[in-house]
């Protein structure tokens, strides 16, 4: 935790998503209406963690994503 306050590093994560939601998204998603390559820059694997942090250290990259392992 004292490595990422020194740093001065923002984490986001999503707030609030419900169960009901997801099925709208992924409609709008599906018809095209909502780009998500356009935000999401980089996925990486859990395992990949050390390397995303670099990316968002670095300032390379938009939205990250993690996909479970």
């Amino acid at each position: 935790m004292t490595w990422i306050v020194r740093r001065e590093l923002k984490i986001h994560g999503a707030y609030d998503a419900k169960p009901m939601n997801f099925p709208q998204s992924i409609d709008l998603i599906k018809r095209g209406l909502v780009d998500v390559d356009s935000v999401l820059t980089h996925r990486f694997s859990l395992d990949e963690a050390k390397e995303a942090f670099k990316v968002a250290i670095n300032k390379t990259g938009g939205k990250i994503v993690f996909n479970p392992n």
